[in-house]
């Protein structure tokens, strides 16, 4: 007999999709008939074949039965739901009721998992169903005491909640829905006390608070951003704190952003507590480099979602205007986080005097080196002075003809785009500066001479490329540059 469900188990992994137990196999096949003949089923309407059929699926969620055979008799139940909802849930609330020993908690998890596979809604058919069961859940949930039933109940709410408040307007879901919201996370206030319990606790919570109406998110958000920020102090091990920070900004609707002035006001206010958490003063680096990408993507989501003078006139431009206090690991992420959110809407930079003061001395000192702030290269064209254009694409372009990879690549990008902004003018350019390039460098470096002509090679293509793409016929261009090269070539053979 298999063992109870415990709190490890929970952590593991279970990537067990497909086994050869007789009861996977007969449940994978009822599955793949109730979804193919799903019409027909419904047009049956026969209560006493539904409840046999979801009697016998139930049964199968018991621990005794193999990972893999339980899932596919919760994608079966998930399935008769959208048809019986009512008696499918009143299953598991009833085998609820039973679980009085922590042996009996323990056994119910696995009912539990199977719990977000089932058609729960607030539209009319199935709103009093839904909420009938939220109900007697949150009330079990105040008794319950073992960490794998509380951790199956986070994990399975996180998912159910994401998909109840995916609705085109909050303000209008049914006011018990709020009450039952309001209680899941003063509930999750008590069990986040336990280490093991807490990120699964702020993933329900953030799911439910981004996700709200506004009466929700005023009365939770704050004190729920000041727990992120205190465990993420707190933890040795940030990333799984920082991975919560990017989720629950991520999780806030874009739509409900631009056109509610509060929530807009709520999620610039958590812009001004978190950023100087994620990017405080240090002198020296003490974060991981999977830490520093998880703050990027924080960085970038905030971007996105807030228009990008928000986080740049109160926070980041301050990253380098106090330059010695912060590392250059800092300031490479703020560098990425930029061109990234550039690149996807260059007007956000358009006549940004503040990104362009602040860029602008970096492409100044940058000399090529492998150091984080290589990714200024990232930032142009679109974070620069027009004035400055050209004279920063000659600098870049030598950089194209690096040994390091990286600097070779980011430069190569940046000029794509420089060229791209006025194709035929800047082309010339690019290439008339390689040319001179290769004429200074002749007598003294054959190897970057070679790394010059391949690069000339590389940008000769791209144009013609470019020309296609709008229908031009390219046969001429790439005439006209084989032949440049053709008779560069001859005065390299000639000077050696």
């Amino acid at each position: 007999m298999p063992m109870l469900p415990k709190t490890s188990d929970m952590e593991l992994l279970l990537v067990e999709e497909k086994d050869n137990s007789v009861h996977f196999l007969l449940l994978e096949m009822m599955s793949t008939l109730l979804s193919t003949n799903f019409d027909s089923l419904k047009r049956m309407q026969s209560e006493r074949i539904y409840k046999k059929t979801a009697e016998f699926c139930f049964g199968k969620l018991n621990y005794a039965y193999s990972y893999a055979a339980r899932i596919k008799a919760a994608e079966c139940l998930g399935i008769m739901s959208k048809i019986t909802l009512d008696v499918i849930l009143g299953m598991f609330m009833d085998k609820m009721k039973t679980c009085k020993s922590d042996d009996q908690w323990r056994e119910f998890t696995t009912y539990q998992l199977a719990i977000k596979h089932l058609a729960l809604g607030l539209n009319k058919e199935s709103i009093e169903t839904t909420m009938l069961y939220l109900g007697n859940l949150i009330y079990v949930m105040e008794k319950m005491s073992r960490g794998v039933i509380k951790m199956e109940v986070c994990t399975s709410l996180s998912t159910i909640i994401c998909s109840l408040l995916n609705v085109n307007d909050v303000e209008t879901v049914d006011s018990r829905m709020w009450t039952s919201c309001s209680h899941i996370l003063n509930i999750m206030k008590k069990w986040l006390k336990k280490a093991k319990l807490k990120p699964l606790c702020c993933k329900l919570m953030a799911s439910i608070i981004a996700n709200s109406n506004v009466a929700i998110l005023i009365e939770y958000s704050a004190d729920f951003v000041n727990i992120l920020i205190s465990s993420l102090k707190e933890s040795k091990i940030k990333k799984p704190y920082l991975e919560l920070i990017q989720y629950y900004m991520q999780s806030f609707s874009t739509d409900r952003l631009k056109n509610d002035e509060r929530i807009a006001r709520i999620y610039t206010d958590h812009i001004d507590k978190l950023i100087p958490i994620l990017l405080p003063p240090q002198k020296k680096s003490t974060i991981t480099t999977q830490e520093l990408s998880v703050i990027k993507d924080i960085l970038v989501t905030m971007g996105k979602k807030r228009p990008l003078f928000v986080m740049v006139h109160q926070h980041l431009q301050l990253i380098f205007k106090l330059n010695n206090e912060y590392t250059p690991e800092q300031k490479g992420i703020v560098l990425r986080t930029l061109s990234i959110l550039v690149v996807e809407n260059p007007t956000e930079a358009k006549n940004n005097e503040v990104l362009y003061s602040m860029i602008d001395p970096l492409y100044e000192s940058y000399s090529g080196d492998q150091s984080p702030l290589q990714y200024v290269l990232h930032c142009f064209p679109y974070i620069c002075y027009s004035g400055k254009l050209k004279e920063i694409a000659k600098k870049i372009t030598c950089f194209t003809f690096s040994p390091i990879d990286e600097v070779s690549a980011n430069a190569t990008t940046s000029l794509r785009n420089f060229i791209l902004l006025n194709r035929e003018e800047n082309f010339l350019l690019v290439i008339q500066q390689m040319m001179e390039f290769i004429e200074r460098s002749l007598h003294h470096s054959s190897e970057q001479v070679l790394l010059a002509i391949k690069s000339i090679c590389y940008f000769i293509d791209f144009y013609c490329s470019s020309l296609e793409k709008d229908g031009v016929d390219s046969t001429l261009g790439k005439i006209v540059f084989d032949l440049i090269l053709i008779s560069k070539q001859m005065q390299v053979n000639g000077a050696s």
